[in-house]
């Protein structure tokens, strides 16, 4: 990296932060929004789309 990344690297980082920053999340509108986008999608699709991410993810894992 050189100087010039380096000064706008910092620049950036420095910019506007007070230390006082926050961030805030909301789970029950994503809940919400989520069960509303998936509520014509019969229980069983939805059951096999979890059986299969779980298997994806046991592959992932083990490799």
């Amino acid at each position: 990296m050189d100087d010039a990344q380096k000064d706008n690297l910092i620049d950036f980082i420095d910019a506007g932060l007070t230390g006082k920053e926050q961030a805030k999340t909301s789970t029950e509108i994503k809940t919400n929004e989520i069960r509303d986008l998936l509520h014509d999608i019969p229980e069983s699709e939805l059951k096999d789309f979890q059986e299969q991410t779980e298997d994806i993810n046991d592959v992932l894992m083990t490799n």
